[in-house]
C-alpha cells in the first residue's frame, strides 16, 4: 500500500465516522464505490481519464445540449486557424481511452473522437473570445492526472481548463469590488481540485487561502493533485480534529486546506470571504442541502452556487429544482443567469454578510 493509499483509506474511516447528515446520499455512494475501484485499477496518475468524467467532464457528442452553441462557430474556426483544424484531426486520428460511469470500456470511435475534439476547439474560441481579463492566455491544462487535451496556439486546452476560467470570470464580474478583497475561499465539493488551482495560480498566492471541503475519495485526489501541481504552496493536509484551536496557526498559514465536510461546521463563523459550490448540492438530499445552507449563512461572506436547473435524482429518487434551495432572505442576491454554454445550469452569486468581519 503507498501512501496515497492510506490517506485515502485514513478519510474513508474517519468520514464513515462522522455525523450521519454528512454522509453521502445514494446516487453519490454508488458513484464513490465506482471511483475508488477505478483509483485501484489504475492509480492517481490516470484519473482524468476515468474518475474526472464523474465529476465536471462530459465525453461529449453531437446530441449533447453543451455541444450545439460552440460547435456553431467550428467552421469559421477552421477556416480562420487551419492549424487547429489538422490537429483536431490528428487526435481525432489517434487513440483515446477513458471511462464514464455509463461507459466503463477503455476505447473510443473516430467520430467520437472527432465530435470531442471539436467541442474543445470551439470551448477554446469561446473562452478566449469572451475573455475580459486577458488571463486565459497564461493558462494550460497541467499534464498531472493524464487529461484528455488539444494543443491550441502552444498551450494544452481541457474542459475542465476552460470551464474553470469562465466559473472565474463570473465570480470576478459579479464580486466587483469585493474581488480584491478576498483572502479565503471555501469550496465544498471541488471534484480534484481544478478551479482551486485556477484560483491559485491566478491569485496573489500567499495572500490567498483556498480550503477544499469534499468526501472521499475526491478529497484525496485534490489533496494530491494541488500539491503535485502546485509544490511551492503551504498546505494542510487532511487531519483528523475536533477543536479548530488546536490547529489554528497552522491552518491559517496555509495556501490550501483538507477538511471532510462536518469538519466544515469547526471553523470560525465568518472565515469565508467566498463559499464555492459548483454542481453537487443537487445531487444531494434535501436535509444535506439545507445543512450546507445554514453552514453558508453562518461561514460565508459571499456565496458562489452552480446548479442544474432541474435534477432528479436517480438513486435517491429526490428531484431538485432551482426552487428548492433554501436561500435566506437577508441574503443580496448580486448576480444570476443561466449559464451560456451550458444552458441546463443556472450560477448565482449572494451577498451573504457583506457587512461581516473576517476573524483573525
Amino acid at each position: 500500500m503507498n501512501a496515497d493509499d492510506k490517506v485515502l483509506k485514513k478519510m474513508i474511516r474517519d468520514y464513515d465516522g462522522g455525523p450521519d447528515i454528512f454522509l453521502p446520499s445514494e446516487h453519490w455512494k454508488r458513484l464513490n464505490a465506482t471511483n475508488a475501484a477505478w483509483l485501484e485499477e489504475e492509480g492517481f496518475d490516470e484519473f482524468k481519464r476515468s474518475v474526472n468524467n464523474n465529476y465536471f467532464n462530459w465525453m461529449v457528442t453531437t446530441g449533447s445540449p453543451i455541444f450545439s452553441r460552440p460547435a456553431l462557430s467550428l467552421l469559421r474556426i477552421f477556416k480562420n486557424d487551419p492549424r487547429l483544424g489538422a490537429e483536431v484531426a490528428r487526435r481525432a486520428i489517434a487513440p483515446m481511452r477513458y471511462r464514464t460511469v455509463d461507459r466503463t470500456a477503455h476505447d473510443s470511435t473516430a467520430m467520437q473522437r472527432l465530435t470531442y475534439f471539436s467541442y474543445l476547439a470551439s470551448l477554446n474560441r469561446y473562452v478566449d473570445a469572451h475573455d475580459n481579463y486577458g488571463l486565459f492566455q497564461r493558462l494550460d491544462e497541467p499534464l498531472v492526472g493524464n487529461p484528455i487535451v488539444l494543443k491550441a496556439n502552444g498551450r494544452l486546452i481541457s474542459q475542465d481548463l476552460c470551464n474553470s476560467y469562465l466559473e472565474y470570470m463570473y465570480v470576478r464580474e459579479s464580486l466587483g469590488e469585493h474581488f480584491s478583497d478576498l483572502r479565503r475561499i471555501v469550496e465544498l465539493g471541488a471534484g480534484y481540485g481544478r478551479l482551486a488551482h485556477l484560483f491559485h495560480r491566478l491569485g496573489t498566492r500567499r495572500t490567498l487561502q483556498i480550503v477544499v471541503v469534499d468526501i472521499p475519495p475526491a478529497l484525496a485526489i485534490s489533496q494530491w493533485y494541488l500539491k503535485e501541481t502546485c509544490p511551492e504552496a503551504n498546505v494542510f493536509e487532511y487531519r483528523d480534529f475536533s477543536n479548530f484551536d488546536s490547529v489554528s496557526s497552522s491552518f491559517r498559514n496555509a495556501d490550501f486546506c483538507f477538511l471532510l465536510p462536518h469538519q466544515l461546521e469547526l471553523i470560525p463563523d465568518r472565515y469565508a470571504d467566498l463559499f464555492v459550490n459548483v454542481s453537487s448540492l443537487h445531487e444531494m438530499t434535501r436535509p444535506q442541502i439545507n445543512r450546507y445552507y445554514e453552514l453558508v449563512d453562518r461561514k460565508a461572506t459571499f456565496f458562489y452556487t452552480k446548479q442544474w436547473t432541474f435534477w432528479q435524482n436517480p438513486d435517491d429518487q429526490v428531484p431538485v429544482p432551482a426552487v428548492i434551495y433554501p436561500t435566506r432572505p437577508h441574503w443580496e442576491l448580486r448576480a444570476a443567469r443561466l449559464n451560456p454554454l451550458h444552458p441546463m445550469f443556472f450560477e448565482a452569486l449572494f451577498g451573504v454578510s457583506v457587512a461581516g468581519n473576517r476573524p483573525h
